[in-house]
């Protein structure tokens, strides 16, 4: 099966529960970038008996290399639909599942109806937002408010409470909050480190029009680690890299193209990197690489050896981490000599631990079209201020996540070391 033909078709489902490797679930068509589904490797066993001619025979056929990645590259989207009420990011985004299995718990979703904000009361200089009923923004969610009328900001709730009255999110604004406007709630994703089984994903790939001369593929019990690349100018995307429990060939069962619901592309451009109290910075080559390392349950119950995945996220399991590019320099935006010590730790005497910076990164800006990234307590493990860029200096920067609650942020205990939203 060619991944160049565009009439290849390649669904995702999510099984039933995390125990569940091999039954078909409920399919969605997808619209990859790049995509690896194809062939399956499959290992060759050589008998080698003694023969007194020295005769060798052929090899035999061995099982499915089945821990052979395959990537997966696809665009992040927005919510279809989303006006600030209820809404199911599994059925209005087409990464949604797949996120659902990256982070091993299902999305938090905006539930009830829509609120709205209020300016009277409201503060950007104190982080401060009124709404009609703050239930519908608990801490931890991400909120999307126009301040003034036409300029939007996106923001977590850090303190909440119920009825009408003031929310704190974790940055100020400038701007005049837009009275009675609606609030745009995002889906949360969270990276819980507690969590290490997850809801495995199953993939067919068939031919449109396809009959039983050209079988479908199916691969069965897949699980992924993820990278969300934010390219500066380009669309933000979603890397993946998936192994299986089983891969077969099937009769075609879905052969006619069904779109997928989702928004608006998120386009990394015109948005905002904060670093902690150092504010905001002029940032480029962002990237997310989402913790964890895939282990497989080998068995001999498993098709190939193989009964599913688990995620281990402790021990010398990677963190997640983020990395970005930043200006040197004495101006707005840039990092000074000051903040670069800081990040390299050397104002610290030997044993002290490094203070952690709440640290945060929108892209897109619009309805069905807007994501928020949050470390709140992120620590440099590197920064190397040797890159020149354009004949400028710069520094790379290496952001581990780590507990929220150890560092001591506002709503710390409602919060997770990386969470990912999606409006």
């Amino acid at each position: 099966m060619s991944i160049q033909d565009s009439a290849f078709l390649l669904s995702f489902g999510k099984h039933s529960s995390i125990t569940d490797v091999s039954s078909t679930p409920a399919l969605t068509h997808l619209l990859p970038e790049k995509h690896g589904f194809s062939g399956a490797d499959y290992g060759r066993l050589q008998p080698a008996p003694f023969n007194p001619t020295n005769k060798r025979f052929p090899a035999k056929r061995g099982v499915v290399d089945v821990t052979k990645a395959i990537a997966l590259e696809q665009i992040l989207r927005g919510l279809q639909g989303n006006n600030g009420g209820a809404i199911a990011s599994l059925t209005t985004s087409e990464v949604g599942g797949i996120l659902d299995v990256v982070f091993g718990t299902a999305a938090v979703d905006p539930a009830g109806a829509a609120t709205t904000a209020t300016s009277a009361g409201s503060d950007g200089g104190t982080a401060t937002l009124v709404v009609a009923e703050r239930l519908r923004c608990p801490v931890g969610s991400v909120v999307m408010f126009q301040a003034p009328s036409g300029t939007y900001h996106v923001r977590q709730v850090r303190v909440g409470g119920s009825g009408a009255g003031a929310l704190t999110v974790d940055r100020n604004w400038t701007g005049t909050v837009a009275d009675g406007t609606t609030i745009v709630r995002a889906a949360r994703w969270v990276d819980d480190p507690a969590v290490h089984e997850h809801v495995h994903a199953y993939f067919r790939g068939e031919w449109q029009g396809g009959d039983a001369l050209d079988p479908a593929r199916v691969f069965r019990g897949c699980m992924s680690r993820a990278t969300l690349d934010f390219a500066t100018g380009q669309f933000a995307k979603l890397m993946t890299s998936w192994q299986c429990t089983d891969i077969a060939d099937v009769a075609p069962a879905d052969t006619a193209f069904s779109e997928p619901a989702a928004g608006h592309a998120l386009v990394v451009a015109n948005n905002n990197f904060w670093l902690g109290t150092m504010g905001v910075k002029y940032a480029d080559n962002i990237k997310v690489e989402i913790g964890g390392s895939v282990s497989p349950l080998r068995a001999t119950s498993g098709p190939h050896g193989v009964q599913g995945y688990k995620v281990m996220k402790g021990g010398e399991a990677p963190r997640t981490r983020l990395t970005v590019t930043c200006l040197l320099g004495p101006g707005a935006g840039e990092i000074s000599e000051a903040e670069l010590n800081t990040l390299q730790g050397h104002d610290l005497a030997a044993g002290q631990e490094f203070v952690p910076l709440d640290v945060a990164f929108q892209v897109g800006g619009v309805a069905q079209a807007f994501g928020y990234n949050v470390i709140p307590a992120a620590v440099s493990v590197a920064a190397d201020d040797s890159v020149v860029v354009d004949g400028r200096k710069h520094v790379a920067l290496t952001l581990e996540a780590t507990d929220p609650v150890n560092a001591g942020v506002t709503g710390g205990s409602s919060l997770y070391p990386y969470e990912f939203h999606l409006g």
